[in-house]
């Protein structure tokens, strides 16, 4: 159940070189929990739990223009109380928790803290169809119930809230045949919440950087061509992992890499007591991906688009070593014809057209061992397959 209150108020003042809008608002929310679990849906219910999240916040964001100087100047903020508590009932003597593996008991949570975010920026207009931006910003998310709830096997409630800083600057270029829109970003992220295996987790801190370049290029009355560019440079900036321990074939495997006595963490990872996440690349991030469509419109109401989306490789999920085979780099080509008729539009195409066997996420396996190096679960892209779409706006 959730109880949600939001009052926000806007101005807008609008002159012949000037305008500014304000945005004032204030919000309540109040979220509440319970869930009774059982093993198995014949058996009876074992596990009750309890939880509830409260926030309050203010937040303003205001824009303003300046048409002379071809400036706009923008300023937000948001400041947030927030207050979690979660605890849990397990009833010992029902079928399914009876012992402490079958079912964790946890330790009563509370926590009540402030987070604030903010973001500047601003776009500023020059000569031959030039402008400039660029911002900067601080943000948090903090953990919704439900990852509270599978936060760890250990026995307790507890996630830290998410938190980063991040800057942007670029540039737009616009004339009659070429549009261009590019820029460069850099993101640090602490304590980033992850499903992580069976459990939710906060990640060691991040840094993010890259370039997007987005282009459009007129080449005739009909056709165009609309293009993107992204290169992307997630890496862990701090964070060590430790080996399980054990004999060969009784390993402790609480931690979530390899064991120490295991060829994989001697051979592949170095050996030691401890492994470095210093600069390991964040999984499911590919460091290049870019698109290009070519689009036809040869009557006034028809439209060919003809698209190839490239995807680099990139690590699986869950392997934060980068040391399993990665999920290969693929092309994909996507083809679409629409028509529109007054309120109707009509549209047929075919998605990944030369019919590729490819995936763009897997997961290394649970259990961290040799004889499970390598293997993960893998989620396959649709193979070649056909669209028809009909819409009509009333």
């Amino acid at each position: 159940d959730n109880n949600l209150f939001n009052l926000r108020y806007e101005t807008k003042q609008v002159e012949e070189n000037y305008s500014n809008i304000l945005n004032l608002g204030f919000e309540i929310g109040h979220a509440f929990y319970n869930s009774n679990r059982h093993r198995k849906e014949d058996e009876p219910l074992g596990q009750n739990y309890h939880a509830d999240l409260k926030a309050r916040a203010f937040y303003f964001q205001n824009t303003a223009y300046n048409y002379e100087l071809d400036l706009a100047l923008s300023l937000g903020a948001r400041h947030e109380r927030s207050e979690t508590g979660a605890r849990d009932e397990v009833y010992r003597t029902v079928a399914g928790f009876v012992n402490s593996w079958d079912a964790t008991d946890h330790d009563s949570y509370n926590n009540d803290r402030n987070n604030t975010a903010f973001n500047i920026g601003f776009e500023k207009g020059l000569k031959n169809n030039l402008s400039l931006y660029g911002s900067y910003s601080e943000s948090f998310r903090i953990p919704n119930i439900d990852e509270h709830i599978k936060a760890t096997t250990s026995g307790n409630f507890h996630l830290k809230d998410q938190t980063s800083k991040g800057i942007e600057i670029g540039f737009i270029y616009q004339n009659g045949r070429t549009g261009i829109d590019a820029s460069y970003y850099n993101m640090d992220t602490k304590n980033e919440i992850q499903y992580d295996q069976t459990v939710n987790t906060n990640l060691d801190p991040i840094e993010r950087q890259g370039i997007n370049i987005d282009l459009d290029y007129k080449i005739d009355e009909s056709q165009k061509i609309i293009s993107s560019f992204n290169f992307t440079e997630a890496e862990f900036t701090s964070g060590t992992l430790t080996p399980g321990s054990g004999g060969a074939g009784a390993c402790n495997n609480d931690n979530t890499t390899y064991c120490s006595n295991s060829s994989t963490w001697q051979n592949l990872m170095g050996g030691g007591t401890s492994y470095s996440l210093a600069g390991k690349s964040v999984p499911l991030v590919s460091p290049i991906t870019y698109s290009i469509n070519y689009v036809n419109k040869f009557r006034n109401n028809t439209s060919f688009n003809l698209g190839i989306k490239y995807n680099d490789e990139k690590y699986v999920s869950n392997d934060q070593e980068n040391v399993e085979p990665k999920i290969p780099d693929y092309y994909l080509i996507n083809t679409s014809l629409s028509t529109n008729k007054g309120p109707y539009l009509y549209k047929i195409g075919i998605n990944n057209l030369t019919n590729e066997k490819i995936y763009d996420f897997a997961v290394s396996s649970t259990f961290h061992d040799d004889n499970h190096y390598g293997l993960s679960n893998v989620y396959p892209l649709p193979e070649r397959n056909f669209f028809v779409d009909f819409k009509y706006t009333f």
